[in-house]
């Protein structure tokens, strides 16, 4: 017996003893030193293992000629692109050892004729201005390669007010210095409301009956509010409302995409100029906002875009930026131009502030709230478990940060979605007067009987961002806002700028819409596996699915079931396998697996399809579409090296007032072309140097509704509701309908209606 007990410990010894010795082996083997300040894989490691689990979960790290190793915890792979270890199915580059680095340039090495002019890393000397501004410009990309605001040749200088005067330019050496040098007890106390993305029938009641007709400034105007509009779920009809009462409309992109960090860290000057111009013609082309009423941007998600998107603001016309956040601070900070250095650290928000001078560009910075021990940009990313008492004392108590304090302006920034909790906003439906008159009091939410308590001071004002900017331009007393131009009410449009109370609604279906619809008939799926993948977003279609799940086997079918009024996916999808073990596999890899920002829940399907389909949709019909195309619009550009100009023309008098940039053949730009006819339903796409955003699409669209010609003197208001996103476009194919689900177009015909 004893003998067996020895025998048995003697055979797990051995193998423990092989792995022990395997061990020494590995940390025997010296890897090289790849000193780039990144992390790097074996450069010596066998080609037979290079795809293997184990080999791809090591990293190495070397410093100073030191180096050191790690390893990714069980099932996850190393990503030597993004730096960081994911699951396996998100990891395509084992093969790859260390990530591609950018050469550094040689300002003073490359002995260049001017000097004016610095060194790229293979010896071309450009420009001095064209190193870090975030457009690539050697051919070695050299030039954006390195550009830490310390090493940045152009980086802003500090604040000197001697040389930054208003209008034109405002700075202080601690960002929180009064404009005018005026004393706070002489300074309005300004609060400042933003509200992001759509405007649409889910938020409509909220902003047209709830927030803002019963609520006056000092001067008896209304209190407005500043909206970013991001392109899809958009109803430009109610937009135009919005800008007709006085508030303002901001651009916020047009695809809103994601990943997040896409927008600081991947997005060209031409990605910004697609998005944020491109959502400027949108919003002046459906909803009739003039161009020069659109001054101002927010970035998605808050991801500054660096130098390459304060570029094209500076090159479009832009004038105001509000997306950079920062720190908390006591006192809070005031706006600034960029013309010098930001008077605060970015890196502790993890935002790519700019580092370089943009003359005449306003920041509306973001002051954080304090909750708790607690600080939030955003009010719905402040903790979501706080009471309507607790919102209530939260918003005092940061008022009183900036009104006993500097007086910066106090921002409070929403997604109209925060309103939706009971507790925050209780009288939703009933108007002030409405409870005040029947009921003898007034139940309001702890947003109104904030503003009710902070208005009852003479020297609050409710005011957009460009209305605090006009202020800080022309700093002026308290005792004479009264007559204060740019925060009077007595705003006047043209005719054809108002919004229509009745917009007639046509329908644009899509052919490929149709094939997608809620009642396609299920393909042959005999002897396939179903899984079934809950927690969809919106945006995910059947290509993405397929990118994703096709790593585990063969895919052979995919169907996402979708809403049979408003055609709005149902969350949820079937993804059918040739294979059983293929699907276990995908089941065990995707279950819990991040798509779109959402985690993925996947289980086996249960077989079975009811007869009719159920009808979960009541009330008024909602029309969304969703695509992950990109849209052009109308625009040229190009950019030259000798000579860097752009321009941004404005049409008022034609009624399609564009942003343009136009440039020589010898340009650095890129361009594209692409044209639609909707009556033949047919693409083409050309393949010249310039890109166009055709105009007459849209006008054949609401000819389709009018028929007649779209002129500027009529009263005729147009709906047009695009129904469907088409897929498998190429990436850079413009197409109008396939980002749109609702468009509200109020447009003029000529004659008689």
């Amino acid at each position: 017996m004893a003998f067996r007990k020895q025998l048995t410990h003697l055979i797990i010894l051995i193998p423990v003893l092989y792995l022990l010795a395997g061990c020494a082996v590995a940390k025997s083997h010296q890897v090289k030193c790849l000193e780039n300040g990144r992390f790097y894989r074996d450069p010596d490691r066998p080609p037979h293992k290079v795809w293997t689990s184990s080999e791809c979960a090591k990293y190495f790290l070397c410093l100073e000629g030191e180096v050191f190793d790690f390893r990714c915890s069980g099932g996850l792979l190393f990503d030597i692109n993004r730096q960081i270890c994911d699951f396996k199915l998100n990891v395509d580059n084992c093969d790859i050892t260390s990530e591609a680095t950018t050469p550094k340039p040689l300002p003073n090495k490359a002995k260049c004729p001017s000097n004016d002019q610095l060194g790229c890393g293979d010896g071309t000397c450009l420009p001095h201005d064209y190193f870090c501004d975030g457009s690539l410009d050697c051919p070695d990309g050299s030039d954006e390669g390195h550009c830490n605001p310390g090493r940045d040749p152009n980086a802003a200088p500090p604040c000197d007010p001697s040389t930054c005067a208003l209008p034109h330019c405002f700075c202080s050496p601690n960002g929180a210095q009064i404009p005018g040098n005026l004393e706070p007890s002489q300074t309005p106390q300004m609060i400042v409301l933003t509200f992001d993305d759509a405007i649409n029938y889910e938020n409509w009641e909220l902003y047209d009956k709830v927030l803002f007709n019963n609520w006056k400034n000092p001067n008896g105007c209304s209190i407005k509010a500043t909206f970013f509009v991001s392109h899809q779920f958009n109803n430009y009809h109610q937009t135009q409302k919005l800008w007709n009462e006085g508030h303002e409309v901001a651009v916020h992109s047009v695809t809103h995409r994601a990943p997040e960090e896409w927008w600081s860290l991947n997005a060209t000057v031409e990605d910004w100029f697609d998005e944020m111009v491109g959502q400027a013609n949108i919003l002046h082309k459906f909803a009739r906002v003039r161009m020069k009423d659109i001054r101002g941007m927010r970035v998605p998600f808050l991801q500054v875009g660096w130098n390459r998107q304060f570029l094209m603001m500076k090159e479009f016309g832009f004038v105001y930026d509000s997306s950079v956040v920062a720190p908390f601070s006591n006192p809070p900070l005031w706006p600034y131009t960029l013309d010098h250095k930001i008077p605060h650290s970015c890196t502790s928000t993890k935002q790519n502030c700019p580092s370089r001078s943009y003359p005449g560009v306003w920041e509306m910075v973001m002051n954080q709230l304090e909750v708790n021990d607690y600080s939030c940009a955003m009010v719905d990313s402040c903790p979501t478990d706080l009471s309507g008492d607790d919102v209530y004392r939260m918003l005092i108590h940061n008022f009183k940060r900036h009104y006993m304090t500097n007086r910066a302006p106090f921002g409070l920034y929403f997604h109209s979605a925060w309103f939706k909790k009971q507790e925050y906003l209780d009288a939703f439906q009933v108007p002030v007067e409405t409870l005040t008159t029947e009921l003898g009091f007034v139940n309001i939410s702890p947003f109104q009987d904030f503003v009710a308590e902070v208005l009852q001071q003479p020297d609050v004002w409710f005011v957009t961002n460009w209305q605090a900017i006009s202020w800080m331009k022309n700093p002026t007393p308290i005792s004479r806002l009264n007559s204060f131009k740019p925060w009077n009410c007595d705003k006047l449009f043209a005719q054809n700028e108002i919004a229509c109370s009745v917009p007639n609604v046509c329908k644009l279906y899509s052919k490929i819409f149709q094939q997608e619809s809620y009642g396609r008939p299920p393909p042959r799926i005999d002897g396939m596996v179903s899984l079934k993948v809950d927690n969809l977003t919106y945006r995910t279609t059947p290509e993405d699915l397929r990118r994703v799940f096709e790593r585990c086997g063969d895919v052979g079918d995919i169907y996402i079931p979708r809403d049979r009024f408003t055609r709005e996916s149902r969350g949820f999808a079937f993804v059918r396998f040739y294979d059983k073990r293929d699907a276990e596999d995908a089941l065990d890899a995707m279950d819990g697996r991040m798509l779109d920002g959402r985690e993925l829940r996947v289980q086996m399907a249960r077989y079975g399809r009811p007869t009719s389909p159920h009808r979960r949709y009541r009330g008024r019909r909602r029309s969304r579409s969703r695509s992950r195309s990109r849209s052009r619009y109308s625009r040229s550009r190009s950019r030259s090296r000798g000579r860097r100009s752009r321009s941004r023309s404005r049409n008022n008098r034609s009624g399609s007032g564009s942003r343009s940039r136009s440039d020589s053949k010898s340009s650095r730009g890129r361009s594209r072309s692409a044209s639609k006819s909707e009556g033949k339903r047919s693409k083409s796409k050309s393949n010249s140097k310039s890109r166009s955003r055709s105009s007459r699409f849209i006008n054949s669209i609401i000819s389709q509704c009018c028929k007649a010609p779209i002129g500027i003197t009529a009263s005729c208001s147009v709906s047009v509701r695009v129904e469907k996103a088409a897929r498998g476009r190429p990436r850079r194919t413009p197409s109008l309908h396939a980002m749109t689900n609702v468009f509200y177009v109020n447009s003029r015909r000529s004659g008689a209606v």
